[in-house]
């Protein structure tokens, strides 16, 4: 059976690294992130919505000057948009989150199907949904001023917008708490690719439950749907000899 493991963090702490990492270490990994941006795309399924609400302010500005016609979104724009209006962030919840999660579900059922050992699921609100209570999850992990000087650098934003876009996200710590392993993430790529080596091993190692709840899921699923029919089968044969 395909082991699922979800990994989560906070802003800055290294998530897409270590999914890079296992990813070169033959792991299966799926980005919720990725499908976002996808969804975002010109003509993708989220496109016309979130330039409908947000308005012409969130367009590349070099693509609106070419005179692009179907110009892209600019997730700079949009992340600063998201970040400084709780209404905003909610609002872009409500277009994309269920087309992410319907991507999602079926790119895992693909996987499952074709028997992968393990699936690594990159899902930045894990534990804001609550999910793993019934998802075997990890976390990146970072001491705080690491994670602020990060975030400044890799976007090129001064440390009150970090400390901003920090706030904003479900604190790191209560994560870590929650977490079945934690990734410390606090020293050099050589120290984080060793990290991820022993994690590795030993999540190949384990059998928790919660390592199978997808396919615990799916196959829930599949007996409601053979019960559905069978109770059909039964009303229809009940029919049947009623009218004969």
């Amino acid at each position: 059976m395909m082991r699922l493991v979800v990994i989560s963090g906070s802003i800055g702490c290294g998530k897409s690294t270590v999914r890079h990492m296992m990813r070169e270490k033959g792991v299966e990994c799926v980005d919720m992130d990725e499908i976002g941006r996808a969804a975002l795309q010109p003509g993708g399924a989220c496109y016309a919505a979130v330039r409908k609400h947000f308005g012409e302010s969130i367009l590349d500005e070099s693509d609106v000057q070419a005179g692009v016609a179907v110009p892209h979104i600019d997730r700079t724009k949009l992340t600063e948009r998201m970040f400084a209006n709780p209404a905003d962030r909610r609002k872009i919840g409500g277009i994309m989150d269920s087309h992410v999660t319907l991507k999602m579900l079926k790119t895992l059922l693909a996987l499952a199907l074709r028997g992968v050992p393990m699936v690594l699921l990159e899902m930045p609100l894990l534990f804001e949904f609550g999910l793993n209570k019934i998802l075997f999850s990890a976390v990146v992990s970072v001491p705080p001023e690491q994670q602020l000087k990060r975030l400044m650098a890799r976007n090129e934003i001064p440390e009150e917008d970090a400390l901003r876009r920090i706030a904003a996200q479900y604190p790191l710590a209560k994560k870590v708490a929650a977490a079945h392993w934690v990734i410390d993430n606090s020293g050099t790529l050589e120290d984080l690719q060793r990290e991820v080596d022993r994690v590795l091993d030993q999540w190949r190692r384990t059998h928790h439950w919660k390592m199978y709840t997808f396919q615990l899921l799916l196959l829930v699923f599949v007996l409601l749907v053979l019960l559905v029919v069978f109770v059909l089968y039964l009303l229809l044969s009940l029919l049947y000899s009623l009218i004969a």
